[in-house]
């Protein structure tokens, strides 16, 4: 899917740790891999300051969006992807409609099922008055033909 033309920014510059950063190295089982926010259908967990990992129903055609839009400096950079990832059972049910912390498909359990995996850059909040104006605008109207 190719986006229309639009604004621009500079790509975000990213430490040579970070664009190192792989699904393969994830420790499914480490104690430390505690939800960090949710969003749509999916999971986000902070790997490693500044890493995170979104897990769950992560499409093939969301993750080329989100490239597509890194490129222009309008969304963070994809590091990695996997669609079908043997996460561990704590991660599984987390993200399962049924039994975890994002019911939006109801009576469907996918706590044995792979999950999609992306590794991107931690977002940095907003200054105050920034995310007021976007707040204010609706979301990104122009950018994406999005409204409030």
């Amino acid at each position: 899917m190719e986006l229309d033309p639009g604004p621009t920014l500079a790509p975000i510059q990213l430490s040579d740790l970070l664009i190192q950063a792989r699904i393969a190295w994830v420790n499914w089982e480490s104690a430390g891999l505690a939800p960090y926010d949710v969003g749509g259908y999916s999971v986000i967990y902070e790997l490693a300051p500044g890493l995170v990992m979104k897990a769950g129903l992560v499409e093939p055609e969301e993750v080329a969006i989100q490239q597509q839009l890194a490129q222009r400096g309008l969304a963070l950079p994809v590091l990695d992807y996997e669609e079908r990832v043997v996460a561990s059972e704590s991660v599984r049910r987390a993200v399962c409609s049924q039994h975890g912390i994002r019911p939006v498909i109801a009576n469907t359990c996918t706590c044995n099922e792979t999950v999609g995996v992306l590794l991107m850059p931690q977002a940095s909040p907003l200054p105050e008055r920034m995310s007021a104006a976007w707040r204010s605008m609706g979301c990104c109207s122009q950018e994406c033909g999005a409204v409030r």
